[in-house]
């Protein structure tokens, strides 16, 4: 970062004054000035006559404005957005409408957000201008006041101008936000306590989360449950409480947590409520998939023999013929106890060649089928259940009982209000970036050295060759202990890994070269790797991975590393959505790096941000 310095007295305001005049006369597209003073210094007043009275400049007051609101007050004052209108979209697109004008003034940023000492000032800052700041973007300049606590980004186009305090006392324009109802310092201890959670207000709440944890929230915690509500738009009104508490005791059902959910309910008047859930919620991991797949169907059943009531979670939905002639290749299904969730059957899987069919037969009628349109589920056209993010896809209803699926699971809610059928369905995508992230966690102790039974979970199993059945050639003893005491994953495509030749086959042995000291090294091929032939270098155990035109590049320093990396990619118990995929990849950079991080600059990068398309599964292939 600059600073103005025409060699004036740093005292004389009226220098500070024409500095800033000349830098707003002249200089590169997109510059940014950042007028810092102490409060009561009379920035905004400096702003206002300097700038603000230029030919076509916009003015945006952030006072009291969360970032949402100062971010769509930019849109509006640029054109992009019209006047009280919703904004579909992110900021970040929605800039590309705007007009261009040769300034845009942001007053008061030092007292953006609802709340006093909210992190909302630094993530105007961050999330707002920076955006605006840039070549090619819609206003020449950008000028912002700002205090001590707000950190500008250095940068060849960005200005720091000083205002001394003027003499006398100092005039402080009345700070519009609220007092907090609790210390942010203290939210660790209050967060688990359902009474706080039932009276504490949802956006105080989200805006305390970047000042109790500024790391990030800790992974698969109630403050991340409270985060992803926020990042997947279930973000109603103070009159809407309840609809909030609904969605919070839902993902606690959905953990098993099962007594803070029930002391959460108690007297909270939830407007529905989980009754059971098999379902993963975006941003949490687990152990497994509570169901293996998504859930494309929900059909009402009785059991063959008992008469129960159950349902039966049907993917794909397809008709019997589809799958009968080949059309779908296969259709998985399994059964669940309608009063309890209790998983009764399944996987029954029907192909081509096998029409294995779960024990079962028709409800009775009375269900109606809900699906997703516009934002809401829908029966017959009409709104037919609560909002929900659009992970939940579709599912049934008999009056006040439903059964929802969507790609993460299937789940059972009871009605306790009326459906208010005009509300509008939850923003599918954040308008600004959140003020909080999630804290990367250390390296799973399971992974170093990896063992059996972890690394195993998402294949097929594991190639454990006897030390008599590998080559000569394997010379390197870190490789033969691991392949002979760990074993090799087996692989058909998960993670773009094929290895399923491996106990038939074994290592192959793939080339031979000098290793620059007189002897031999041997190169043997381990199986297929994105899109490339996996070899495990004889003399010193590294990994490599060979292309078409036969060029290497480094994929680990040894197959252990190699097998961790991979099985940290293909997590099992990790649902990747849109509102986590950030996370998640910067989550397995920090990992891979601790193993390896040549390895982890080098393909596993190219795997992880360019070529997605490689495995699209890893990635939340939503449906």
């Amino acid at each position: 970062m600059t600073r103005t310095d025409d060699g004036t007295d740093p005292g004389d305001r009226t220098a500070a004054e024409r500095a800033v005049g000349r830098w707003a006369a002249d200089g590169p597209h997109g510059r940014l000035l950042v007028l810092r003073g102490a409060r009561g210094a009379g920035k905004s007043g400096v702003l206002r006559r300097v700038l603000a009275a230029l030919p076509g400049t916009a003015v945006v007051e952030c006072a009291g404005r969360d970032v949402d609101d100062v971010a769509a007050a930019v849109l509006e004052a640029l054109g992009a957005l019209p006047r009280g209108v919703r904004p579909r979209g992110t900021f970040r697109d929605l800039l590309d409408g705007a007009s261009a004008v040769p300034g845009l003034v942001l007053l008061d940023v030092h007292l953006a957000g609802a709340y006093r000492g909210s992190a909302a000032p630094q993530a105007v800052l961050d999330r707002v201008v920076r955006h605006l700041a840039r070549r090619g973007g819609p206003a020449g300049w950008v000028a912002l006041e700002a205090d001590a606590s707000l950190r500008a980004a250095p940068s060849a186009t960005t200005t720091a101008v000083d205002l001394p305090a003027p003499a006398g006392p100092p005039r402080h324009a009345p700070d519009p936000r609220a007092e907090r109802t609790f210390d942010p310092a203290d939210l660790p201890d209050l967060i688990g306590s359902p009474g706080f959670l039932a009276a504490a207000d949802r956006a105080e709440l989200v805006d305390a989360l970047p000042l109790a944890w500024p790391d990030g929230v800790p992974h698969n915690s109630l403050a991340a449950d409270v985060h992803y509500l926020d990042l997947l738009g279930v973000r109603p009104g103070r009159d809407r409480h309840g609809e909030w508490l609904a969605a919070l005791h839902h993902r606690l059902v959905c953990q098993g947590a099962a007594d803070l959910a029930a002391r959460l309910a108690d007297g909270a008047g939830l407007p529905w409520r989980t009754v059971w859930a098999h379902w993963l919620p975006a941003g949490r991991s687990a152990d497994a998939r509570p169901v293996p797949g998504p859930v494309e169907a929900v059909l009402p059943a009785v059991l063959d023999g008992d008469g129960r009531q159950v349902v039966v979670s049907r993917d794909p939905d397809v008709p019997d013929e589809d799958v009968d002639t080949g059309a779908v290749r296969a259709r998985t299904e399994y059964v669940f106890d309608l009063a309890t969730g209790e998983r009764l059957g399944g996987p029954y899987r029907r192909t081509a060649g096998s029409a294995e069919a779960a024990p079962v037969r028709p409800a009775d009628d009375g269900w109606e089928r809900l699906t997703w349109s516009d934002g809401r589920l829908r029966a017959a056209g009409r709104v037919a259940a609560p909002r929900f993010p659009f992970e939940v896809t579709g599912g049934v209803r008999r009056g006040g009982d439903l059964v929802l699926a969507g790609a993460d699971g299937i789940f059972r809610i009871g009605l306790a209000a009326p459906v208010d059928e005009e509300a509008p369905g939850w923003a599918r995508t954040p308008f600004v970036e959140p003020l909080v992230s999630e804290a990367l966690e250390d390296l799973p102790a399971a992974a170093v050295p990896p063992d059996p039974r972890w690394l195993a979970a998402p294949f097929a199993g594991l190639w454990r060759p006897a030390a008599d059945d590998l080559p000569d050639g394997l010379a390197d003893p870190g490789a033969r202990a691991f392949l002979t005491g760990t074993g090799m994953p087996l692989a058909s495509g998960r993670g773009t890994l094929w290895t399923g030749h491996l106990p038939e086959e074994g290592l192959e042995e793939w080339d031979r070269e000098p290793d620059g000291s007189g002897g031999v090294r041997v190169l043997y091929r381990i199986g297929r790797w994105l899109g490339g032939d996996l070899l495990l270098d004889g003399s010193t155990g590294r990994v490599l991975l060979e292309d078409l035109d036969g060029d290497t590049e480094h994929a680990a320093d040894a197959l252990p590393a190699f097998c961790a990396m991979l099985r940290l990619v293909c997590e099992p118990g990790r649902t990747v959505r849109q509102v986590n995929r950030r996370y998640v990849a910067d989550q397995l950079d920090h990992w891979l790096r601790a193993l390896d991080a040549e390895a982890a600059d080098g393909c596993w990068h190219t795997f992880l941000h360019e070529r997605q398309d490689l495995d699209p599964a890893l990635w939340g292939d939503e449906k």
